[in-house]
């Protein structure tokens, strides 16, 4: 099981994470669930094998609403950073290589 922070995402500038979308709220803070339900909404379903890990990691989003820590199975931690490795930088740009380290790495450790 891997756990994360539900905290704000920075930048390589320190700054918070800017959505990638027109007509977002100017205050709005881009955190770890965010970036999550992108990846997990946004990732190339093409086995069962996808399906199966997209829907363990809606399920562990969805328990960890309002929470301050989302918890998710190795197996979809593994399936998550492959996603993360392929989407991150065409939808993030100087940052996907942030937030690909951050999916693999920043996860409690105990």
């Amino acid at each position: 099981m891997k756990r994360f922070h539900n905290e704000v995402l920075l930048g390589y500038n320190g700054k918070p994470v800017s959505l990638p979308i027109q007509n977002k709220k100017e205050d709005y803070e881009f955190k770890t669930t965010d970036l999550f339900w992108l990846l997990g909404n946004s990732a190339p379903y093409k086995t069962l094998n996808d399906s199966a890990q997209g829907m363990r990691l809606a399920k562990a989003l969805e328990a960890a609403a309002d929470k301050d820590v989302i918890e998710i199975e190795d197996a979809v931690h593994d399936w998550l950073k492959g996603v993360a490795k392929e989407l991150c930088p065409p939808i993030f740009k100087q940052n996907g290589v942030i937030l690909y380290d951050y999916i693999s790495e920043k996860y409690i450790k105990d």
